[in-house]
């Protein structure tokens, strides 16, 4: 269906508060990743020759993203002691730790509700070997595309999310919003398809203890 001619979705606010909840949720996962990460030592090459400056910004960026403090993240501080991660994501692009910036910038513009901004960033991240940061990745981006109005793309990236990750932590979290903008869109077969893959494959989940509420709102709407 071209995009003309696509009937607009509307999101109750109620719906629209959990999805930005959940995307939290995703977002705080992979800061915590990404700290454990530095903490062990040569996660995404941050010593490598070129972006050595800017992988030192890292550890201040995610000492920001801990406080919620966005603008400082995208910014840098009026100190210096937090470098601007467009700065560094711009000018160190191709060095491990630029790449890693410009995944924080388009986190940071996703809270901020900077929703283009953010698009452009998260589309140019490459997680490269890191399934986990990369999946989460792909989830955030998802929910950008649904926040942007481009619903269909937004659910497909997140089902693709939980099919590459394959785990209980992502898995799960991707397939709810997925099943939700499906909902949406009134495809109610397909939200039923996502909601049900959590029940059976994720039955581990926290998220599967309240999954059945899901399934039985589909159903009851056929």
């Amino acid at each position: 269906m071209s995009k003309s001619t696509q009937k607009p979705v509307q999101v109750s606010p109620e719906e629209e508060a959990k999805r930005k909840k959940t995307q939290k949720n995703i977002i705080t996962y992979i800061a915590v990743v990404l700290v454990l990460g530095m903490c062990i030592g040569g996660f995404f090459g941050y010593r490598d020759a070129q972006g050595g400056k800017a992988s030192k910004a890292m550890f201040a960026a995610e000492e920001q993203f801990e406080n919620d403090r966005f603008d400082v993240v995208v910014k840098g501080d009026s100190t210096g002691k937090s470098m601007s991660m467009v700065a560094v994501a711009d000018k160190y692009g191709s060095t491990e730790a630029g790449n890693l910036a410009k995944l924080y910038v388009g986190l940071a513009y996703a809270q901020q509700g900077k929703l283009e901004e953010a698009k452009k960033y998260l589309e140019k991240f490459d997680a490269q070997d890191d399934e986990m940061v990369s999946n989460m990745a792909k989830a955030a981006l998802g929910n950008v595309y649904v926040s942007l109005g481009d619903k269909e793309k937004g659910a497909k990236t997140l089902e693709k999310a939980a099919k590459d990750a394959d785990n209980v932590v992502v898995s799960p979290l991707a397939l709810i919003q997925a099943g939700e903008v499906y909902e949406a869109l009134g495809n109610k077969e397909k939200a039923l398809e996502v909601y049900t893959l959590v029940k059976t494959k994720y039955a581990n989940s926290p998220q599967s203890s309240e999954i059945d509420k899901y399934i039985e709102r589909v159903n009851a709407s056929k």
